[in-house]
């Protein structure tokens, strides 16, 4: 990421807060508030970018794609079937009570869920 970009670990630590500034208020404030300690976040966003407001969302289990910074690249792209996997590998076969979603790109973690929720522009609606 740095060497391909030419800035500084703390220049992207202030084009992190530049982005949470401009885009928090695209979050769902009441979603946000709904997040519980034992809640689990997986995102496909790099841990950087998702550390940016991890004092925000109550939990600290939170997986994101890994990314090692100075040496640039992605160690583990948390996305489709690598979220399923990663889920299982630390959680085995717990199930997901509800779980909420805005792609259905997310068809292998659905599997696990009791209950899943489509989140589209501010609504959520129940699709299983």
């Amino acid at each position: 990421f740095l060497s391909h970009c030419s800035i500084t670990e703390q220049e992207l630590h202030r084009l992190v807060r530049a982005f949470w500034q401009k885009n928090l208020r695209k979050l769902d404030s009441r979603m946000l508030r709904r997040i519980r300690q034992d809640d689990v976040i997986i995102t496909a966003g790099p841990d950087f970018l998702i550390g940016g407001i991890a004092g925000l969302l109550n939990t600290t289990q939170i997986l994101a794609s890994e990314t090692d910074i100075p040496n640039s690249r992605v160690i583990y792209f948390n996305f489709g079937e690598n979220k399923a996997r990663r889920y299982r590998a630390l959680f085995g076969d717990r199930r997901i009570r509800a779980f909420y979603t805005d792609s259905y790109n997310d068809k292998a973690l659905m599997e696990y869920a009791e209950r899943v929720y489509l989140v589209r522009r501010g609504k959520i609606r129940r699709i299983r």
